[in-house]
């Protein structure tokens, strides 16, 4: 396991997110990672609590570093009530609302 330098790597509590879907955290990480970090990772499969990166084939250890370093600043805003599992919700609501909206048949006028 690759640790930041200087940081202690924490466990995290993940016990209510994967009660309510087996890849939910994951899910979040991976959101969280894209939207405030620009960094793409993807859940590895179905029902898999497996997150996958795909760095380029040269790589250095700035770029590693960087990556270390957002995952650490991800699993920490982790931790925070509301915190991004508010805003995986609130995106999830959004979707649902707006895929609703969109297969509602509108009234053609006469």
């Amino acid at each position: 396991m690759i640790e930041p330098r200087g940081r202690v790597v924490r466990r995290f509590n993940v016990s209510l997110p994967q009660k309510i879907d087996k890849v939910l955290f994951t899910q979040m990480i991976v959101t969280q990672m894209l939207s405030k970090h620009r960094i793409l990772t993807q859940v590895a499969g179905h029902a898999m609590d497996v997150m996958k990166i795909l760095p380029p084939l040269i790589i250095g250890e700035r770029e590693i570093d960087m990556f270390v370093n957002a995952l650490d600043d991800v699993l920490t805003e982790c931790r925070k009530f509301p915190g991004p599992m508010w805003e995986l919700g609130n995106n999830f609501v959004k979707a649902a609302l707006g895929s609703r909206r969109t297969a509602e048949p509108r009234p053609v006028s006469a």
